[in-house]
């Protein structure tokens, strides 16, 4: 469902208004939703949550399932394509592809409504390692956990030489 702010457009240019506020949009593209704030220099204009679909990858699966039945029923043989399969340059996944053009479609019809001057999108990393072990740095992040470590014995400590699945001890595991 789309909804969009009621707006009132003048026919005409405002006389004696020389200096025009610089109205920024802010974005912060989340993994499920798409926050986004407009802002002047000393007020909030409009803010919201967007969401996108998620739901393409899943249908992507579904259609290449009935593909495949299609593919396998006993009507005529029909070969598996694979080797005329090109991706161009600039190739992006159905489901990334959508992310890109809901973000610009917003962008688009937030422009429609307010002068905006600029646009700044936050991107940010997220480093699990880092906050594990914040003095990690170079080849000690391609080392995991149990660098060095005897699986076997590691698996003998963690269930206390006893049997994960019928609990006796002091049996060869």
């Amino acid at each position: 469902m789309e909804r969009t702010p009621l707006t009132i457009r003048l026919n005409y240019k405002i006389k004696g208004k020389k200096n025009k506020e610089k109205v920024t949009l802010g974005m912060d593209p989340g993994y499920s939703k798409v926050g986004f704030s407009v802002v002047a220099e000393n007020e909030e204009l409009i803010a919201g949550e967007l969401e996108p679909r998620n739901d393409i990858s899943k249908k992507l699966d579904k259609r290449r399932k009935y593909r495949r039945q299609r593919r396998s029923r006993n009507t005529r043989y029909r070969e598996p394509r694979f080797d005329n399969r090109e991706r161009e340059n600039g190739w992006l996944a159905p489901s990334i592809r959508h992310k890109k053009n809901t973000h610009i479609k917003l962008v688009k019809k937030l422009k429609e409504v307010l002068p905006i001057d600029e646009v700044v999108v936050k991107v940010a990393k997220f480093d699990q390692q880092k906050i594990q072990n914040p003095e990690i740095s170079g080849v000690e992040y391609q080392q995991g956990t149990l660098q060095g470590y005897n699986v076997r014995n590691y698996l003998l400590e963690k269930f206390d030489h006893e049997c994960a699945y019928c609990g006796k001890e002091d049996v060869p595991l």
